[in-house]
């Protein structure tokens, strides 16, 4: 039957709660000539979209959204359904719950040639990429969104993440078991991995996330203008460093080092990071943050300072507009600098800074901020929140 339907380009398969499988294949490699989106949703037990041992080819397929099909293990089942009930019946004996073997999420089995844009939301399973399935199915994914994803702990290999060259935005929410987005594969690889396109990056309610990623080589995101990291409590670097004999993240380590690279950063958000105590020190990479136009901090609890040397504001302050810091009960700088020299200050009060957003820092002391003082911003805001050691006016 799917052989006739040369013609589909929309297939929408939503809240067919006794669907196992949408194709199951006759033996024969089976083409969509003109299918451009598929949609599963709330399918309670599908496992799969296709079963059989032929080749699944979507040569104009862009878009998959898949969402809340919490038994749904594969695109593409490498098993038939007898091979499924066989394996089920041999471990009969078994007081365990029978399991299937895991699968890839995508296989050699499925090519998607020109698949950009990929959703999957509200299921339990484990995402396992094919090894080969960069050159098979993603190779032009631009957007991906992962969502409610319960049982995943990351989400890319470090092969995997280095053939998705094509990725323009990616968002990353509720996964409660995620560790790492990238998990290294080999802990004496050097070479560096790259995004060259990715210009979005969230990462949001990662109630267990501690990095982005922990290998030795440098992650570079050159075309990266945005980034948010929203309230992922354990998260405790982008950059994670482990001691090899123990792996414990190493202490007091910045969010961003010298391990990482976004030259062309214009908007950085942070908040709800209850591990965060050092955002960047001197030693980060060469090319970072020149461009950071816009800066929010908000609840993150440990925090004591944002800029804590003079070379690391020299850097970032010349570009910045907007600044906003709030809800921080220890911050009491946000500059922590001695003494400004002749040519700083200058630097500082030439500023492009226009807009700056105090609430909340009951430790702030108004007094060591020159910056603030020589600042053209308008203020917004309660400077100090509740209690106050500036005497400025409030608002």
């Amino acid at each position: 039957m799917a052989l006739g339907l040369v013609k589909l380009d929309v297939l929408k398969v939503t809240n067919c709660a006794m669907m196992e499988q949408v194709i199951i294949g006759e033996g024969i490699e089976e083409t969509f000539p003109l299918l451009n989106s598929i949609l599963l949703e709330s399918c309670s037990i599908l496992t799969c979209f296709y079963e059989g041992s032929s080749r699944l080819k979507f040569s104009s397929l862009k878009q998959i959204t898949v969402a809340d099909c919490p038994n749904l293990l594969t695109f593409a089942s490498s098993f038939s359904r007898e091979q499924e009930k066989e394996m089920t019946a041999n471990d009969k004996g078994s007081e365990q719950r029978p399991e299937i073997p895991t699968q890839p999420f995508f296989s050699e089995k499925v090519v998607l040639p020109n698949l950009e844009e990929l959703r999957l939301c509200w299921m339990n399973v484990n995402i396992k990429w094919h090894t080969s399935i960069t050159s098979l199915s993603v190779e032009k994914l631009k957007k991906l969104i992962i969502q409610g994803y319960d049982n995943l702990e990351y989400l890319f290999s470090s092969s995997i993440a280095r053939g998705l060259v094509m990725l323009s935005r990616v968002e990353i929410r509720e996964c409660k078991r995620m560790r790492e987005i990238i998990v290294i594969e080999n802990a004496e690889e050097k070479e560096n991995l790259i995004f060259p396109q990715l210009n979005f990056l969230l990462l949001k309610d990662l109630q267990n996330i501690v990095g982005f990623y922990s290998g030795n080589c440098i992650v570079e995101f050159p075309s990266l203008k945005q980034l948010q990291v929203l309230n992922c409590p354990k998260l405790e670097g982008f950059i994670v460093k482990y001691f090899a004999s123990t792996n414990v993240t190493a202490d007091k380590q910045p969010f961003f080092d010298e391990h990482v690279a976004f030259p062309n950063l214009e908007s950085l958000t942070l908040t709800h990071l209850k591990n965060l105590d050092i955002i960047w020190h001197n030693q980060f990479h060469a090319d970072s943050f020149g461009k950071l136009k816009s800066l929010t901090v908000r609840n993150c609890e440990k925090l004591s300072t944002v800029f804590p040397s003079t070379d690391l504001l020299e850097r970032i302050w010349k570009s910045l507009e907007k600044l906003t810091i709030s809800y921080c009960g220890l911050l009491e700088v946000v500059f922590r600098i001695a003494e400004f020299n002749v040519k700083q200050t200058h630097a500082i009060i030439d500023t492009k800074l226009r807009e700056l957003s105090i609430y909340d820092l009951p430790r702030l002391n108004f007094n060591r901020q020159k910056p603030f003082a020589t600042s053209k911003a308008t203020f917004n805001g309660v400077w100090g929140g509740g209690n106050c050691h500036d005497g400025r006016p409030r608002h």
